[in-house]
C-alpha cells in the first residue's frame, strides 16, 4: 500500500488521535456494480488520478474491497468522570475538527 507507507504506515495519525483519546475502528467495505461502465464512472469520479491505471490492471473487475480507519471522540476533557479522558489534550475545537474529518468517509 504505497500511500500508507508514505505516512509510516499510519502510525503518526494513530498517535495523534490516541493523544486526543479517540477510539480507533478498522472498517472493511466494498463497492460492487452490475456493469463495468457504472464501476468505471464512479472510480474515475472518486479517484481521477488513479482510476485509469487501476482499471487497466483489473480489466474484469466490477468492484473492489478496501479498508479504512474511523476515529471517534466521544467527550471533551473535563466533561467526563473517566480519568483517561481527563488526561487527554482535547478541546471543543478539536472535536469539531474530528467531526469534519469523519463526515466525508461516513457519507461516501
Amino acid at each position: 500500500m504505497p500511500h500508507a507507507a508514505a505516512y509510516d504506515g499510519g502510525r503518526p495519525t494513530d498517535a495523534w488521535w490516541a493523544r486526543h483519546c479517540a477510539e480507533r475502528t478498522e472498517v472493511m467495505s466494498s463497492w460492487r456494480f452490475a456493469s463495468r461502465d457504472d464501476f468505471e464512472a464512479v472510480l474515475r469520479l472518486e479517484f481521477p488520478q488513479h482510476a485509469d491505471a487501476w482499471l487497466a490492471a483489473h480489466p474484469g473487475a466490477l468492484g473492489l474491497s478496501y479498508g479504512y480507519v474511523l476515529f471517534t471522540v466521544r467527550k471533551a476533557a473535563g466533561m467526563s468522570t473517566d480519568s483517561r479522558m481527563d488526561r487527554c489534550s482535547i478541546s471543543p475545537r478539536t472535536i469539531s475538527t474530528a467531526v469534519e474529518m469523519i463526515e466525508p468517509s461516513a457519507a461516501g
